[in-house]
């Protein structure tokens, strides 16, 4: 047993007798840190079936004593639920057949263990694939993935797996944290920042009005385009997004709004919108652009309360202020 694993919270031996109830033998094992890692340390596990294979799994940790320290400062204590995802995983996207297969997880409020050992899906990232008819299929996928969990008990879904609600209260939440974010601190601008965010407080509550009135469904809650895995070398369409700390229960609306944030031209992100509406029940082509954009200000909302004035991820990182306030005039707030 290896310090590594003692400090992971999982040993080899427990990673091994996993895999090979769910798998079948293991001839040989190693593991090693993932560099993919964000706000949760990811490792690459991988092993020699008997008479198979290489197969490789990654490893998350999912402990808020394994977070990183950047994570731990800039992460909202109140979104942080480390069982979250490992119920997603349980309760929702194994029977669904969503997502990275699951092989082995475990959950523990007693000694606060939590991690989760899944397929390392072969693909890549959505953001880097120019062609625009594989986003549109992309859209299509979460439309259809949407109208399946309309259909399951929400209720019992929230309770099962601790998932975050879009209500009124969270949606009104951000923008209060970003309001204290700007009084607190004095960046270089601050006032001109501060004045231009009240501005944009002022007319929030017509964007929380409209998505209050949205129907609900299981959402992924971020579904960038840096956390959809889509395609491979031989062709694969298989969509699989990762990263489900976030699942929440509210409107689906958000995540099409989080998969085409930032600059586009207009004609491909009516595209990617309209593959969406084509296949959602609950969004008419007519209003799904005016909606996509009142989602994405509420984005934009989220992550000016959720770092002030830290910087997020490359991954993640616009003018988010400016950005809101430009669909707020276009919209005419």
């Amino acid at each position: 047993m290896t310090n590594h694993a003692v400090a992971a919270g999982v040993t080899d031996g427990e990673l091994e007798r996993a895999i090979e109830e769910r798998i079948g033998p293991v001839v040989s094992f190693g593991r090693r840190p993932w560099e993919y890692s964000t706000s949760a340390p990811l490792e690459l596990i991988t092993v020699r079936l008997h008479e198979g294979p290489v197969r490789e799994f990654v490893l998350k940790h999912l402990s808020p004593r394994t977070m990183p320290e950047h994570a731990r400062i800039v992460k909202p204590a109140f979104v942080v639920r480390p069982g979250r995802e490992i119920a997603v995983y349980r309760h929702l996207l194994a029977p669904a057949g969503i997502g990275p297969a699951l092989i082995a997880s475990v959950s523990s409020d007693a000694d606060a263990t939590y991690w989760l050992l899944t397929e390392k899906v072969e693909g890549i990232e959505l953001y880097q694939v120019g062609d625009l008819s594989i986003w549109c299929s992309v859209a299509a996928w979460l439309a259809k993935m949407h109208e399946h969990f309309a259909t399951v008990n929400l209720d019992e879904a929230r309770r099962e797996a601790a998932l975050v609600s879009y209500d009124r209260e969270w949606y009104a939440a951000w923008m209060t944290r970003a309001l204290t974010f700007f009084a607190e601190t004095d960046p270089a601008g601050s006032r001109r920042t501060r004045a231009a965010l009240q501005w944009l407080a002022q007319r929030y509550s017509k964007v929380i009005d409209a998505m209050a009135a949205w129907p609900s469904t299981i959402i992924h809650g971020e579904f960038y385009a840096s956390n959809v895995l889509c395609g491979d070398a031989t062709g694969n369409r298989r969509v699989c997004p990762v990263d489900w700390e976030m699942t929440a229960i509210g409107p689906g609306i958000v995540d099409l709004a989080a998969l085409t944030l930032g600059r586009w031209r207009e004609t491909d992100r009516d595209a990617v919108i309209a593959a969406y509406a084509g296949v959602s029940k609950t969004l008419p082509r007519a209003e799904a652009s005016e909606a996509v954009m009142l989602a994405q200000i509420h984005l934009s909302v989220q992550w000016l309360g959720w770092f002030g004035p830290y910087q997020p991820p490359p991954e993640h990182r616009l003018d988010w202020l400016n950005d809101a306030i430009e669909r707020a005039e276009a919209l005419r707030l």
